[in-house]
């Protein structure tokens, strides 16, 4: 008969595995919209069909899987025995959630900046601020937050 610890181990190694891969991914989407939330409120850039900087409905869904899967990740390398499955169906069913809705929502109002020439610049910004360039950062931030579903 095999120790718990060790048994364990084998059988939750793909789960730890996503969870690493969910925060590395999610801490991405943190950084990304961190750094383009700091390029609109320096008024580098503007968003003239919103009227003012938004900021971006995925970093709240993106902080909830990053803040889960640390901890469930830490709970998991510290039990010797396996978490009952109905923790990880329920608060794993709503990051799920909270992600897909925000990610079909920001990316439907987003969509006219991905495909056209990104943002205009804004009061701070040169002729060539790079609006394209926000634009692009940000749809990787929400590819980085898929990867994390």
């Amino acid at each position: 008969m095999a120790f718990p610890v060790t048994n364990k181990w084998h059988t939750q190694r793909t789960s730890i595995s996503l969870r690493v891969i969910a925060t590395i991914c999610s801490l991405a989407t943190l950084i990304v919209f961190g750094w383009s939330q700091t390029m609109f409120e320096s008024d580098m850039l503007v968003v003239e069909d919103l009227g003012n900087a938004m900021v971006s409905p995925i970093t709240g869904a993106a902080e909830y899987t990053f803040i889960w899967s640390l901890v469930i990740l830490s709970v998991e390398l510290s039990l010797p025995i396996p978490i009952h499955p109905g923790i990880f169906i329920a608060f794993d069913l709503l990051a799920w959630a909270a992600l897909v809705v925000t990610l079909i929502l920001y990316l439907l109002l987003m969509q006219p900046y991905y495909i056209s020439d990104g943002y205009s610049c804004g009061v701070n910004g040169r002729p060539d601020c790079n609006g394209k360039i926000v634009a692009n950062v940000e749809h990787f931030g929400t590819a980085m937050a898929c990867i994390a579903l």
